[in-house]
């Protein structure tokens, strides 16, 4: 486990056509309400795009200020219960503390290999994306959500998070817009090349302003 930092400064994204700006002090009071409030668990950092597939890893960071046990959360890509796509369980006594972050991988070897570092779980075995097991890195557990393995498409995915009792905590398009439980998500930007990572610099709730493609930063 590392710890994150959350940027929050002026910035100006071409939005819809124009350029959008933000002041400081609209990010940072959104950002306060967010974190102050009841929700401090984010996704904060997508590893989609890697040099080589079986080299994703997903980033959540607890930007509160207590400890959370995110023992039996689930994460991945399955956003509907029983489809093909993958989801995943945090092993029991599994806490984030404040302003900590945690990285779940595909492979640990493999990430270590592309990425040089070592995530704080991985995915069980397969024979594509986690052909060889890292004994030092606990496995996350399969669920019985979906029937598939976590593996993010490049031209366009999401990724979930959810609560022991299958309750939304936080939810991350990237590429295209999506629809989940009823309620629209602007997607994320895309990556524009292989050493970026889709990275969280602001909690608005707006994946398409919250995220940037950055140099990846897996645990900090």
């Amino acid at each position: 486990m590392r710890w994150k930092t959350l940027g929050v400064f002026i910035f100006g994204l071409v939005v819809a056509g124009g350029l959008y700006f933000s002041s400081y002090a609209e990010q940072t009071a959104t950002a306060t309400q967010a974190v102050n409030g009841e929700k401090s668990l984010f996704i904060t950092e997508i590893m989609y795009d890697s040099i080589s597939t079986d080299a994703e890893y997903v980033e959540i960071s607890n930007l509160g200020d207590t400890a959370i046990d995110i023992s039996g959360y689930y994460i991945g890509d399955a956003a509907t219960r029983g489809g093909s796509e993958g989801m995943f369980r945090f092993p029991q006594g599994t806490m984030i503390g404040p302003g900590q972050s945690i990285v779940v991988a595909q492979s640990a070897i493999l990430t270590r290999e592309r990425h040089q570092f070592t995530p704080d779980f991985e995915l069980p075995y397969h024979p594509t994306y986690n052909p060889q097991d890292d004994p030092n890195v606990p496995n996350m557990l399969d669920s019985d959500w979906s029937s598939g393995y976590l593996s993010l498409a490049q031209g366009g995915d999401d990724v979930l998070l959810m609560d022991q009792n299958q309750e939304v905590v936080d939810y991350v398009p990237y590429i295209v817009d999506r629809t989940l439980r009823g309620k629209f998500y602007r997607a994320a930007p895309g990556m524009t090349q292989h050493i970026q990572s889709l990275q969280r610099q602001f909690v608005t709730g707006d994946a398409s302003v919250d995220f940037w493609p950055l140099p990846p930063t897996p645990g900090y």
